[in-house]
């Protein structure tokens, strides 16, 4: 029979550790989980108890999660000892103890009562995009866009507090791959990208158009033959391994760090093309007062997948969850379009 007892023992120090490890270090089978829930000082008073009350240790496996640590320890004495630590900004410790055989009643009810004052962390999530209107972009201090109202959306139904952060593409992609419980969007689902991220969507489809300076057109008539020109791209974005599969060279291409900095370069004759969705290029060319007389409209480069919601590998899994069943619940009632209709857009 399997028991799962918790005791409380952060005040008790080296001793209450040595007391604690010495109950169990004669069972074969023991395995003790620990969970730390501390702010950084305190895991690190925790890491000196430990070698203070001479249970040398080290760590493996760890896997960072958001605010939860998990950190299997290894303790010489006791080998067989398996203890998760788990940092969060609390300021005490309960042990988990599993397969403990003949604990007293006592033990059991104990469990109880200490699991029924921690305190419950609110489920939150740090969104990182980048600006290009109108799926997010800064309006005054506050980042909007369809693919941004979505997710707030998402997140008051899942119940998660989300704080959202527009810095340019490449920052915000090596961020959400580095980071737990981090999203980036809005994100085109490639294969390259599968096993780098947990996904949540679809959000909208993904269709991409070459455009070019007025004129260019009758020069052009494949993506090689753009070779000879200057192709805007922002640093890192999906277009960029589009254009290069679809013969492009690379030393035609001039990374930019956002869509509007590519625009303002092929206003500026800077560069000859560019890469954008229709709804992008209509957004920009509405609300920059350009004329669209001087864009053309080239060929498609990428027709079929969609954009997501792209969340690091080591994200909460109920959170992921919580986020899809969210998305799939506004778009059964008519949210997700009534959010596209709010930008005059067409979802087809």
């Amino acid at each position: 029979m399997r028991w799962q007892v918790v005791t409380q023992v952060a005040a008790r120090g080296s001793a209450g550790l040595r007391r604690l490890f010495a109950q169990f270090a004669d069972l074969p089978q023991q395995q003790i989980d620990l969970l730390l829930l501390a702010d950084d000082d305190l895991v690190q008073f925790v890491e000196q108890v430990f070698l203070k009350a001479g249970l040398d240790f080290q760590f493996s496996q760890a896997l960072f999660s958001g605010a939860w640590v998990h950190t299997t320890i290894g303790t010489q004495k006791a080998p067989h000892l398996r203890t998760r630590m788990v940092r969060m900004s609390r300021g005490f410790a309960v042990p988990f103890v599993s397969s403990v055989p003949l604990l007293s009643r006592w033990w059991f009810c104990l469990a109880w009562l200490v699991l029924a004052a921690m305190p419950v962390r609110a489920a939150e999530l740090e969104a990182y995009t980048e600006d290009w209107a109108p799926y997010n972009y800064l309006d005054g201090s506050e980042v909007r866009g369809i693919a941004t109202d979505m997710l707030r959306a998402m997140c008051r139904e899942a119940k998660i507090r989300c704080n959202v952060h527009l810095v340019p593409w490449a920052r915000a992609y090596k961020t959400a791959q580095e980071n737990p419980n981090t999203v980036l969007f809005t994100t085109a689902r490639k294969a390259s990208r599968e096993s780098e991220f947990l996904w949540v969507g679809p959000i909208l489809p993904r269709s991409t158009w070459i455009y070019v300076r007025a004129g260019l057109d009758k020069k052009v008539q494949t993506v090689k033959d753009l070779s000879q020109y200057r192709v805007g791209v922002v640093r890192g974005e999906a277009a960029v391994q589009d254009l290069l599969d679809a013969g492009l060279s690379d030393s035609a291409l001039a990374m930019q760090s956002s869509n509007a900095d590519v625009m303002r370069m092929l206003s500026g004759a800077m560069v000859d093309a560019m890469v954008e969705t229709e709804v992008g290029m209509a957004w920009t060319l509405r609300n920059a007062s350009l004329d669209s007389k001087s864009l053309t409209r080239l060929m498609k480069l990428s027709d079929g997948g969609a954009y997501y919601f792209a969340l690091n590998l080591h994200t909460d899994a109920e959170l992921v969850t919580r986020l899809q069943s969210a998305l799939d619940k506004l778009r059964h009632e008519g949210r997700i379009d009534a959010i596209l209709r709010a930008y005059a857009v067409r979802h087809k």
